[in-house]
């Protein structure tokens, strides 16, 4: 998805900021499917925390390497905006769209989804819509170049990229520098997805989100960075725990952290409603110490006041940082 408003960013920000919007503009009420359904109950609050992620180093490390190469495979489109042929994007590519998607999923505990043609056909529409007209939008009107209902209809369902493709977008939506509610993340990383539909153009992305779900339980929590161990140079500006769940409140969160035994200064704390993602979101920023840029380091988080099913409990979780290089 992309911002958390209709409408495109800045025009300055084009090439590098996707969109995000309220998922009530998406789904309207009483619809069928799609994260706006309901996840299955679950009592303990106790059992909520993040689910590790890769437990290994050197998982870890594997999952940063796959996705590197990944970013490397053109999008092989055939397509083009002369004519407004959509075309085809090059089996290579999906697959590497794939294998980044599961990637970070599996590093953030949640698990994998597949690609579904019909989907990824839309989804292309969509993309050369966004590359055609030089801009995001998730309710694009007839005027625009390349408009045609599918993909509109993709446009309406999707996170939107303008400036990355392929696997290199799936990374982009999971920094989601500059959207405050971190859309594009929340829906790439939803525990309950199980089909996505992927479209790139080498210049553009849709990324269908609202299909297919799997129910999780009340309670089920996702974190970025995840615990486990985590890539450095996936240690984006913006960290957020995720809590999914109708009997959820996060208005009380409190965030602390410690690196490798001392504790750091958090900042910027504030929580996000499930109308942008699929559960209630806290979001932050830390300031780290310079030491961290090399070596592994012990990352400690603490979110305290989350409340859940009426009881309230913190969650805590370890990162710990790779230096992949």
């Amino acid at each position: 998805m992309t911002r958390p408003r209709p409408g495109p960013p800045a025009l300055a920000a084009l090439a590098l900021v996707a969109l995000a919007l309220p998922l009530a503009l998406l789904v309207p009420s009483g619809a069928a499917a799609g994260p706006a359904a309901g996840p299955a109950p679950s009592s303990a609050a106790s059992e909520v925390a993040p689910a590790p992620g890769a437990t290994t180093r050197a998982a870890a490390v594997t999952a940063y390497r796959d996705v590197q190469r990944a970013q490397r495979v053109r999008a092989g489109w055939t397509g083009s905006v002369k004519g407004c042929r959509v075309g085809r994007e090059s089996a290579a590519s999906l697959s590497a769209t794939r294998t980044t998607v599961n990637r970070l999923r599996d590093l953030a505990g949640v698990r994998p989804v597949a690609l579904r043609d019909s989907l990824n056909r839309k989804a292309l529409a969509a993309a050369l819509m966004m590359r055609a007209q030089g801009s995001l939008s998730h309710t694009p009107p007839r005027s625009w170049r390349c408009w045609s209902r599918a993909g509109r209809a993709a446009a309406g369902s999707s996170n939107l990229f303008l400036g990355r493709s392929g696997a290199a977008a799936m990374v982009g939506y999971t920094d989601d520098a500059g959207i405050a509610e971190l859309g594009h993340r929340r829906w790439l990383l939803n525990p309950a997805a199980r089909v996505f539909g992927s479209g790139s153009t080498g210049s553009s992305n849709a990324l269908w989100v609202f299909s297919d779900t799997r129910p999780v339980p009340d309670g089920t929590a996702v974190a970025w960075p995840p615990a486990g161990f985590v890539p450095r140079p996936w240690l984006f500006a913006d960290w957020s725990l995720e809590v999914v769940g109708g009997d959820v409140d996060l208005d009380g969160a409190q965030v602390r952290m410690t690196v490798d035994g001392g504790e750091v200064e958090v900042s910027g704390v504030r929580t996000a409603p499930p109308s942008f993602g699929p559960g209630h979101l806290v979001t932050w920023r830390v300031d780290l110490p310079r030491a961290v840029s090399s070596g592994d380091h012990e990352v400690v988080v603490t979110v305290a006041g989350v409340e859940v099913a009426g009881d309230t409990t913190p969650i805590t979780w370890t990162t710990t940082t790779v230096d992949v290089d």
